[in-house]
Protein backbone atom coordinates (compact mmCIF):
# COMPACT_ATOMS: atom_id res chain seq x y z
CA UNK A 1 0.00 0.00 0.00
CA UNK A 2 2.52 2.46 0.56
CA UNK A 3 4.34 2.00 -2.46
CA UNK A 4 0.77 2.49 -4.01
CA UNK A 5 0.50 5.69 -2.56
CA UNK A 6 3.93 6.96 -3.39
CA UNK A 7 3.04 6.15 -7.11
CA UNK A 8 0.29 8.27 -6.94
CA UNK A 9 1.92 11.13 -5.25
CA UNK A 10 4.62 10.58 -7.62
CA UNK A 11 1.97 10.84 -11.03
CA UNK A 12 0.09 13.83 -9.05
CA UNK A 13 3.46 15.88 -8.90
CA UNK A 14 4.25 15.03 -12.52
CA UNK A 15 1.06 16.53 -13.76
CA UNK A 16 1.48 19.28 -11.78
CA UNK A 17 4.67 20.10 -13.12
CA UNK A 18 3.73 22.48 -16.26
CA UNK A 19 1.69 25.65 -15.91
CA UNK A 20 -1.41 26.22 -18.91
CA UNK A 21 -0.16 29.22 -21.04
CA UNK A 22 -3.76 29.41 -22.46
CA UNK A 23 -6.81 28.08 -23.97
CA UNK A 24 -4.39 26.71 -27.02
CA UNK A 25 -6.20 23.20 -28.59
CA UNK A 26 -9.87 23.91 -30.36
CA UNK A 27 -10.16 20.03 -30.14
CA UNK A 28 -9.33 16.84 -30.69
CA UNK A 29 -10.79 14.33 -33.73
CA UNK A 30 -9.56 10.62 -33.64
CA UNK A 31 -9.77 7.39 -35.73
CA UNK A 32 -8.41 4.72 -34.40
CA UNK A 33 -7.85 0.50 -34.80
CA UNK A 34 -7.65 -1.35 -31.89
CA UNK A 35 -6.57 -5.15 -32.63
CA UNK A 36 -7.57 -7.40 -29.14
CA UNK A 37 -5.48 -10.46 -31.35
CA UNK A 38 -2.46 -9.09 -31.94
CA UNK A 39 -2.55 -6.29 -29.05
CA UNK A 40 -1.85 -3.64 -31.68
CA UNK A 41 -3.14 0.04 -31.04
CA UNK A 42 -3.09 2.46 -34.67
CA UNK A 43 -4.27 5.91 -34.49
CA UNK A 44 -4.66 8.96 -36.35
CA UNK A 45 -5.23 12.06 -34.76
CA UNK A 46 -6.12 15.71 -35.99
CA UNK A 47 -5.80 18.28 -33.21
CA UNK A 48 -7.25 21.73 -33.75
CA UNK A 49 -5.99 24.90 -32.40
CA UNK A 50 -7.45 27.99 -31.35
CA UNK A 51 -4.29 29.34 -31.65
CA UNK A 52 -0.35 28.36 -31.28
CA UNK A 53 1.18 28.68 -28.23
CA UNK A 54 3.90 30.95 -27.89
CA UNK A 55 7.47 30.30 -29.05
CA UNK A 56 9.65 28.69 -31.80
CA UNK A 57 9.04 25.16 -31.03
CA UNK A 58 5.76 22.83 -29.98
CA UNK A 59 5.45 19.53 -27.96
CA UNK A 60 3.49 17.05 -27.65
CA UNK A 61 3.70 13.68 -25.30
CA UNK A 62 3.63 9.93 -26.10
CA UNK A 63 3.91 6.74 -25.47
CA UNK A 64 7.86 5.81 -25.45
CA UNK A 65 6.18 2.79 -27.63
CA UNK A 66 5.29 4.27 -29.91
CA UNK A 67 5.95 3.29 -33.47
CA UNK A 68 5.67 4.53 -37.19
CA UNK A 69 5.19 8.01 -36.04
CA UNK A 70 4.50 10.45 -38.85
CA UNK A 71 2.79 14.40 -38.20
CA UNK A 72 1.62 16.20 -41.16
CA UNK A 73 0.12 19.51 -41.67
CA UNK A 74 -1.36 20.97 -44.66
CA UNK A 75 -0.91 18.21 -46.62
CA UNK A 76 3.20 18.34 -45.48
CA UNK A 77 5.25 16.14 -43.52
CA UNK A 78 6.28 17.69 -40.06
CA UNK A 79 9.49 17.05 -39.19
CA UNK A 80 9.96 16.28 -35.82
CA UNK A 81 12.53 14.94 -33.20
CA UNK A 82 11.83 12.49 -29.91
CA UNK A 83 14.09 13.79 -26.56
CA UNK A 84 14.12 11.29 -23.36
CA UNK A 85 11.99 13.88 -21.57
CA UNK A 86 9.36 12.35 -19.61
CA UNK A 87 5.73 14.05 -17.88
CA UNK A 88 3.42 11.02 -16.84
CA UNK A 89 5.85 7.77 -17.32
CA UNK A 90 6.75 6.10 -19.95
CA UNK A 91 6.40 8.78 -22.44
CA UNK A 92 8.67 10.77 -24.19
CA UNK A 93 8.42 14.37 -25.99
CA UNK A 94 8.04 15.10 -30.07
CA UNK A 95 9.35 18.33 -30.63
CA UNK A 96 8.85 20.52 -33.70
CA UNK A 97 8.67 23.86 -35.16
CA UNK A 98 5.92 25.48 -34.79
CA UNK A 99 6.36 27.17 -38.13
CA UNK A 100 5.32 24.06 -40.04
CA UNK A 101 1.70 23.94 -38.73
CA UNK A 102 -0.88 25.07 -41.04
CA UNK A 103 -3.91 26.20 -40.65
CA UNK A 104 -4.05 25.56 -37.25
CA UNK A 105 -4.09 21.75 -37.65
CA UNK A 106 -1.65 18.82 -36.94
CA UNK A 107 -2.24 15.31 -37.81
CA UNK A 108 -0.55 12.52 -35.76
CA UNK A 109 -0.40 9.08 -36.53
CA UNK A 110 1.17 6.51 -35.07
CA UNK A 111 0.89 2.34 -33.66
CA UNK A 112 1.90 1.14 -30.44
CA UNK A 113 1.65 -1.91 -28.54
CA UNK A 114 -1.12 -2.33 -25.85
CA UNK A 115 0.85 -4.43 -23.88
CA UNK A 116 3.81 -1.67 -23.35
CA UNK A 117 0.94 0.36 -21.67
CA UNK A 118 1.67 -0.47 -18.34
CA UNK A 119 1.95 3.28 -16.66
CA UNK A 120 0.59 3.25 -13.01
CA UNK A 121 -0.65 -0.35 -13.59
CA UNK A 122 -2.91 0.07 -16.72
CA UNK A 123 -1.45 -2.98 -18.14
CA UNK A 124 -3.75 -4.92 -21.14
CA UNK A 125 -6.52 -6.72 -20.05
CA UNK A 126 -8.70 -8.56 -23.16
CA UNK A 127 -11.55 -8.02 -20.70
CA UNK A 128 -11.08 -4.67 -19.52
CA UNK A 129 -9.16 -2.54 -21.74
CA UNK A 130 -8.47 1.02 -20.39
CA UNK A 131 -6.93 3.82 -21.83
CA UNK A 132 -6.69 7.46 -20.38
CA UNK A 133 -3.99 10.46 -19.99
CA UNK A 134 -1.74 8.38 -17.58
CA UNK A 135 -1.35 5.69 -20.27
CA UNK A 136 0.18 8.04 -22.65
CA UNK A 137 -1.72 6.98 -25.10
CA UNK A 138 -2.87 9.66 -27.36
CA UNK A 139 -0.10 13.02 -28.10
CA UNK A 140 -1.03 15.88 -25.46
CA UNK A 141 0.51 18.66 -23.91
CA UNK A 142 -1.14 20.16 -21.12
CA UNK A 143 0.15 23.24 -20.99
CA UNK A 144 -1.50 23.60 -24.39
CA UNK A 145 -5.27 23.39 -22.26
CA UNK A 146 -8.54 21.79 -21.85
CA UNK A 147 -10.13 20.39 -25.41
CA UNK A 148 -13.31 18.91 -26.85
CA UNK A 149 -12.66 15.38 -28.55
CA UNK A 150 -14.79 12.87 -30.44
CA UNK A 151 -12.92 9.86 -30.81
CA UNK A 152 -14.06 6.41 -33.67
CA UNK A 153 -12.74 3.69 -32.81
CA UNK A 154 -12.91 -0.05 -34.87
CA UNK A 155 -12.29 -2.93 -32.38
CA UNK A 156 -13.83 -6.53 -32.04
CA UNK A 157 -17.75 -6.64 -31.79
CA UNK A 158 -17.57 -8.56 -29.12
CA UNK A 159 -16.70 -5.10 -27.35
CA UNK A 160 -18.36 -2.51 -25.91
CA UNK A 161 -17.32 0.82 -24.73
CA UNK A 162 -17.98 3.31 -21.87
CA UNK A 163 -15.80 6.33 -20.65
CA UNK A 164 -15.87 9.93 -20.04
CA UNK A 165 -18.07 11.30 -22.75
CA UNK A 166 -21.35 10.44 -25.20
CA UNK A 167 -21.08 6.80 -26.28
CA UNK A 168 -22.25 5.81 -29.38
CA UNK A 169 -22.31 2.32 -30.90
CA UNK A 170 -21.87 2.78 -35.14
CA UNK A 171 -22.58 -1.05 -35.74
CA UNK A 172 -18.74 -1.15 -37.07
CA UNK A 173 -17.38 1.12 -34.45
CA UNK A 174 -18.05 3.02 -31.47
CA UNK A 175 -17.72 6.61 -30.66
CA UNK A 176 -17.03 9.03 -28.10
CA UNK A 177 -17.73 12.42 -27.51
CA UNK A 178 -17.32 15.14 -24.99
CA UNK A 179 -18.56 17.85 -25.84
CA UNK A 180 -16.99 19.61 -22.57
CA UNK A 181 -13.30 20.59 -22.83
CA UNK A 182 -11.16 18.03 -20.73
CA UNK A 183 -8.33 17.29 -19.62
CA UNK A 184 -8.20 13.66 -20.85
CA UNK A 185 -9.19 11.57 -23.32
CA UNK A 186 -10.58 8.54 -21.15
CA UNK A 187 -12.51 5.25 -21.94
CA UNK A 188 -12.65 1.44 -21.10
CA UNK A 189 -13.35 -1.29 -23.85
CA UNK A 190 -14.93 -4.23 -22.21
CA UNK A 191 -16.75 -7.65 -22.63
CA UNK A 192 -18.57 -10.00 -20.89
CA UNK A 193 -19.14 -7.48 -18.23
CA UNK A 194 -22.74 -6.44 -16.38
CA UNK A 195 -24.09 -2.99 -16.50
CA UNK A 196 -25.52 -2.25 -13.20
CA UNK A 197 -27.55 0.91 -12.33
CA UNK A 198 -27.52 2.69 -9.19
CA UNK A 199 -30.22 5.44 -9.30
CA UNK A 200 -28.68 7.70 -12.52
CA UNK A 201 -25.29 6.00 -12.08
CA UNK A 202 -24.25 3.30 -14.33
CA UNK A 203 -21.93 0.94 -12.39
CA UNK A 204 -19.61 -1.73 -14.51
CA UNK A 205 -16.70 -3.87 -12.25
CA UNK A 206 -14.27 -6.25 -13.25
CA UNK A 207 -12.94 -8.86 -11.01
CA UNK A 208 -14.74 -7.91 -7.80
CA UNK A 209 -16.93 -10.49 -5.43
CA UNK A 210 -20.36 -10.54 -4.89
CA UNK A 211 -19.83 -9.10 -1.48
CA UNK A 212 -17.89 -5.89 -2.43
CA UNK A 213 -20.17 -5.03 -5.60
CA UNK A 214 -23.40 -4.83 -3.53
CA UNK A 215 -21.22 -2.33 -0.60
CA UNK A 216 -19.77 -0.70 -3.61
CA UNK A 217 -23.36 -0.08 -4.77
CA UNK A 218 -24.85 0.83 -0.96
CA UNK A 219 -22.11 3.04 -0.27
CA UNK A 220 -22.37 4.76 -3.65
CA UNK A 221 -26.09 5.30 -3.49
CA UNK A 222 -25.44 6.85 -0.21
CA UNK A 223 -23.06 9.18 -1.06
CA UNK A 224 -24.30 10.43 -4.01
CA UNK A 225 -27.64 11.00 -2.59
CA UNK A 226 -26.45 12.97 0.37
CA UNK A 227 -24.09 14.86 -1.84
CA UNK A 228 -27.38 15.87 -4.15
CA UNK A 229 -29.42 16.95 -1.11
CA UNK A 230 -26.37 18.76 0.50
CA UNK A 231 -24.94 20.67 -1.89
CA UNK A 232 -27.73 20.59 -4.79
CA UNK A 233 -27.86 18.22 -7.90
CA UNK A 234 -24.84 17.92 -9.38
CA UNK A 235 -24.40 19.46 -13.04
CA UNK A 236 -22.80 15.56 -13.86
CA UNK A 237 -25.96 13.47 -15.58
CA UNK A 238 -25.74 9.52 -16.43
CA UNK A 239 -22.75 9.02 -14.13
CA UNK A 240 -20.77 6.12 -15.17
CA UNK A 241 -18.67 4.38 -12.59
CA UNK A 242 -15.99 1.92 -13.29
CA UNK A 243 -14.35 -0.28 -10.66
CA UNK A 244 -12.16 -3.19 -11.44
CA UNK A 245 -9.39 -4.82 -9.11
CA UNK A 246 -6.44 -4.93 -11.87
CA UNK A 247 -3.90 -3.46 -9.59
CA UNK A 248 -4.13 0.00 -11.28
CA UNK A 249 -2.20 2.57 -8.71
CA UNK A 250 -4.42 5.14 -9.05
CA UNK A 251 -8.22 6.42 -9.51
CA UNK A 252 -9.79 9.19 -11.33
CA UNK A 253 -12.71 11.39 -11.91
CA UNK A 254 -13.21 12.78 -15.49
CA UNK A 255 -16.61 14.57 -16.67
CA UNK A 256 -19.73 12.71 -15.82
CA UNK A 257 -16.60 9.50 -15.79
CA UNK A 258 -15.44 7.89 -12.30
CA UNK A 259 -12.62 5.39 -12.92
CA UNK A 260 -11.95 3.27 -9.61
CA UNK A 261 -9.33 0.68 -8.57
CA UNK A 262 -9.49 -1.46 -5.47
CA UNK A 263 -7.79 -4.06 -4.47
CA UNK A 264 -9.50 -7.86 -3.06
CA UNK A 265 -10.59 -6.07 -0.02
CA UNK A 266 -13.30 -2.80 -0.72
CA UNK A 267 -12.42 -0.97 2.60
CA UNK A 268 -13.20 2.48 4.12
CA UNK A 269 -9.45 3.24 2.59
CA UNK A 270 -11.23 2.73 -1.13
CA UNK A 271 -14.43 3.60 -0.24
CA UNK A 272 -13.08 7.72 0.59
CA UNK A 273 -11.13 7.36 -2.82
CA UNK A 274 -14.56 7.07 -4.54
CA UNK A 275 -15.98 9.48 -1.71
CA UNK A 276 -13.58 12.14 -3.27
CA UNK A 277 -14.41 11.23 -6.47
CA UNK A 278 -17.42 11.91 -6.50
CA UNK A 279 -17.26 14.91 -4.54
CA UNK A 280 -15.55 16.56 -7.81
CA UNK A 281 -18.31 16.12 -9.52
CA UNK A 282 -19.36 19.28 -7.06
CA UNK A 283 -16.02 20.55 -6.44
CA UNK A 284 -13.96 21.38 -9.83
CA UNK A 285 -14.47 24.95 -10.75
CA UNK A 286 -10.72 26.50 -9.46
CA UNK A 287 -8.30 26.93 -12.30
CA UNK A 288 -6.24 23.36 -11.90
CA UNK A 289 -2.87 25.28 -12.96
CA UNK A 290 -1.85 26.78 -9.79
CA UNK A 291 -2.38 26.71 -6.02
CA UNK A 292 -6.17 27.38 -6.28
CA UNK A 293 -6.91 24.24 -7.26
CA UNK A 294 -6.37 23.63 -3.59
CA UNK A 295 -10.51 24.41 -3.49
CA UNK A 296 -11.23 21.43 -5.80
CA UNK A 297 -8.92 19.27 -4.19
CA UNK A 298 -9.27 20.01 -0.05
CA UNK A 299 -12.88 20.71 -0.88
CA UNK A 300 -13.46 17.09 -2.04
CA UNK A 301 -11.33 15.58 0.46
CA UNK A 302 -13.46 16.75 2.79
CA UNK A 303 -16.53 16.53 1.57
CA UNK A 304 -15.39 12.37 1.85
CA UNK A 305 -14.45 12.87 5.26
CA UNK A 306 -18.13 14.36 5.85
CA UNK A 307 -19.79 11.47 3.12
CA UNK A 308 -17.93 8.86 5.71
CA UNK A 309 -18.68 10.16 9.22
CA UNK A 310 -22.56 10.23 7.72
CA UNK A 311 -22.28 6.10 6.81
CA UNK A 312 -19.69 5.30 9.38
CA UNK A 313 -20.20 7.35 12.42
CA UNK A 314 -17.99 9.61 14.54
CA UNK A 315 -15.20 7.04 15.49
CA UNK A 316 -14.38 6.45 11.61
CA UNK A 317 -14.75 10.43 11.37
CA UNK A 318 -12.38 10.81 14.14
CA UNK A 319 -9.64 8.23 12.86
CA UNK A 320 -10.01 10.19 9.84
CA UNK A 321 -9.05 13.68 11.38
CA UNK A 322 -6.52 12.17 13.42
CA UNK A 323 -4.23 10.51 9.90
CA UNK A 324 -4.93 14.20 8.36
CA UNK A 325 -3.75 15.83 11.19
CA UNK A 326 -0.76 13.52 11.45
CA UNK A 327 0.29 13.44 8.29
CA UNK A 328 0.16 17.34 7.23
CA UNK A 329 2.01 18.67 10.45
CA UNK A 330 4.83 19.38 8.20
CA UNK A 331 3.33 20.23 4.65
CA UNK A 332 3.36 23.67 3.56
CA UNK A 333 0.13 25.45 3.27
CA UNK A 334 -1.09 25.56 0.16
CA UNK A 335 -2.03 29.44 0.16
CA UNK A 336 0.07 30.70 -2.84
CA UNK A 337 2.10 27.12 -3.57
CA UNK A 338 4.51 26.74 -5.63
CA UNK A 339 3.18 24.04 -8.58
CA UNK A 340 5.80 21.06 -9.27
CA UNK A 341 7.68 21.70 -5.46
CA UNK A 342 7.82 18.49 -3.26
CA UNK A 343 4.21 17.38 -2.14
CA UNK A 344 2.38 19.97 -3.60
CA UNK A 345 -0.46 17.53 -4.61
CA UNK A 346 -0.51 16.45 -0.55
CA UNK A 347 -0.96 20.42 0.55
CA UNK A 348 -3.49 21.46 -1.67
CA UNK A 349 -5.63 18.12 -1.17
CA UNK A 350 -4.65 17.40 2.08
CA UNK A 351 -3.13 20.35 4.30
CA UNK A 352 -6.38 22.34 2.86
CA UNK A 353 -8.54 19.93 3.73
CA UNK A 354 -7.50 19.93 7.96
CA UNK A 355 -8.01 23.91 7.27
CA UNK A 356 -11.87 23.08 6.31
CA UNK A 357 -11.92 20.62 9.33
CA UNK A 358 -10.76 23.70 11.30
CA UNK A 359 -13.20 25.75 9.80
CA UNK A 360 -15.72 23.58 10.48
CA UNK A 361 -14.83 23.21 14.26
CA UNK A 362 -15.12 27.12 14.57
CA UNK A 363 -18.39 27.96 13.09
CA UNK A 364 -19.93 24.31 13.81
CA UNK A 365 -21.13 21.57 11.63
CA UNK A 366 -24.51 22.81 10.67
CA UNK A 367 -23.01 26.60 9.49
CA UNK A 368 -20.50 24.57 7.89
CA UNK A 369 -22.67 22.32 5.78
CA UNK A 370 -24.74 25.50 4.84
CA UNK A 371 -21.56 27.11 4.30
CA UNK A 372 -19.83 24.66 1.89
CA UNK A 373 -23.45 24.52 -0.10
CA UNK A 374 -23.47 28.14 -0.58
CA UNK A 375 -19.45 27.98 -2.08
CA UNK A 376 -20.72 25.26 -4.58
CA UNK A 377 -23.89 27.26 -5.80
CA UNK A 378 -21.63 30.67 -6.06
CA UNK A 379 -19.46 29.01 -8.38
CA UNK A 380 -16.09 30.18 -6.29
CA UNK A 381 -13.27 29.81 -8.61
CA UNK A 382 -10.78 31.37 -6.62
CA UNK A 383 -9.53 32.08 -2.78
CA UNK A 384 -10.05 36.15 -2.86
CA UNK A 385 -13.01 35.10 -3.64
CA UNK A 386 -13.69 32.51 -1.05
CA UNK A 387 -13.02 34.77 1.36
CA UNK A 388 -15.59 37.67 0.40
CA UNK A 389 -18.08 35.13 0.55
CA UNK A 390 -16.96 33.66 4.06
CA UNK A 391 -16.97 37.22 4.96
CA UNK A 392 -20.65 37.80 3.92
CA UNK A 393 -22.06 34.44 5.64
CA UNK A 394 -19.76 34.33 8.84
CA UNK A 395 -18.52 37.64 9.14
CA UNK A 396 -15.23 39.23 9.34
CA UNK A 397 -13.77 36.80 12.32
CA UNK A 398 -14.22 33.86 10.47
CA UNK A 399 -12.57 35.05 7.61
CA UNK A 400 -9.66 36.56 9.01
CA UNK A 401 -9.49 33.23 11.11
CA UNK A 402 -8.98 31.27 7.87
CA UNK A 403 -6.96 33.60 6.10
CA UNK A 404 -4.57 33.16 9.05
CA UNK A 405 -4.86 29.19 8.71
CA UNK A 406 -4.34 29.35 4.94
CA UNK A 407 -0.80 31.79 5.85
CA UNK A 408 0.76 29.55 8.19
Amino acid sequence: MKKQLKIIVALFLAFSAMESTGQNIKRYDGNVYIDAITHVLTADFTITFNVLPEGKQMKLFLHESTSDLKLSSGNRVVAHAITAEEFIEKDHAIIFEKSDIKNLKLKVAYSLNLDSLSNNGFKFNENWIELNLYTAWYPFNTSYGRFPYTVTTKVSKEYQLFGSGEVVNRKKSWEIEQQIPSIDISQVFYKGLKEEVIGKIKLYHYNINPENVETIKSNTRSHFNLLNTWLGKSNSNDLVLGVSNLKHTTSYARKNFISLSISSNYSSFYDKILAHELGHLWWNKADVTNWEEWLNESFAEYTAIILQRHLFGEQNFEKNISRLKKSTSKLESPYKLKKGIKNYQSSVTYKGAYFLYELENKIGRGDMFKLMRTIHKAKITSTEKLLKLVEEEQGIEVATFLLAKLKE
